[in-house]
Order: C-alpha cells, then sequence, then structure tokens
C-alpha cells in the first residue's frame, strides 16, 4: 500500500508572492517531487514558466522556499545538489544527504563467492542426504 500525503501549501502567501513579481498568471499547477522533499507551484505569465518551491528540505535541495524560478533555475540547482558528494563521519559518500548504495567491484565477488559456497554446501547436503537414506534401505 502506498500512501501519499498531501502537500499544503499556504495559497494566500503564494498569491501574494507571485503577485509581486506578475500581474498575469495564465496557468496554476501544483506538484510534488517526493524525491526532493518539495511541493512546487507551477504558473505561466505570457508564454513564461515559473515554478515556486515549498519544501521540508530546502538543506537537501538548495532551493529557497517561496522563491520564483525558471524551470531551468530548478534543475540547475537540483543537479548541483544531488550531484555533490560529501563524506560523513563514518567515512561513507553522500548525495545530497543520502548514501551511496552502489556496490563496489570487490563486494560484488565476495557476494558471488559467498552464493558459491552457499550453492556447493546444499549440494553436499542433498548428496549426504541422499546417500544415507539408500545405505538405511540397503541395511532394511
Amino acid at each position: 500500500m502506498i500512501i501519499i500525503k498531501a502537500a499544503i501549501v499556504d495559497k494566500e502567501k503564494l498569491t501574494d508572492i507571485i503577485n509581486l513579481k506578475t500581474k498575469n498568471i495564465d496557468e496554476l499547477k501544483f506538484f510534488v517531487s517526493y524525491p526532493h522533499h518539495t511541493t512546487f507551484a507551477y504558473f505561466t505569465e505570457g508564454g513564461k514558466e515559473y515554478l515556486v518551491p515549498f519544501g521540508s528540505r530546502p538543506d537537501i535541495t538548495g532551493l529557497e522556499n517561496a522563491k520564483i524560478y525558471t524551470p531551468s533555475e530548478v534543475i540547475s540547482v537540483l543537479k548541483d545538489s544531488f550531484d555533490t558528494a560529501e563524506n560523513n563521519n563514518n567515512g561513507e559518500t553522500l548525495y545530497a544527504g543520502l548514501a551511496d548504495t552502489s556496490v563496489s567491484k570487490q563486494n560484488k565477488y565476495l557476494y558471488v563467492a559467498a552464493a558459491a559456497v552457499i550453492l556447493f554446501a546444499a549440494a553436499s547436503i542433498g548428496i549426504l542426504f541422499i546417500k544415507s537414506k539408500h545405505s538405511l534401505k540397503k541395511a532394511d
């Protein structure tokens, strides 16, 4: 089951912000970007597109809440925020506060070796089981 939380945006504040920069809004829509913890107000004026972010984690996204951006500005800020690697105190590489979950080649080889050992052990146990069952039948 997936639960989608409704985004809460102060529409009066949004209207005030937009009216400071523009007077003739053609279209106003809202959408949520869950990976970025942000609700965006999307509006057009005179054929130009604008986005206003309202996020719970501006420290991660780098987007200032309630600021009017063009789509290319939002993409640029998010690209910079999510492509920048930092190291935390545990020595993990983090991208926008999230750990790098890629598996190194060395770890991949360890997983393959572990799987091979498990398969060999299972096959050996199976063979021993079959032989012991066969030996019991001969004894009867």
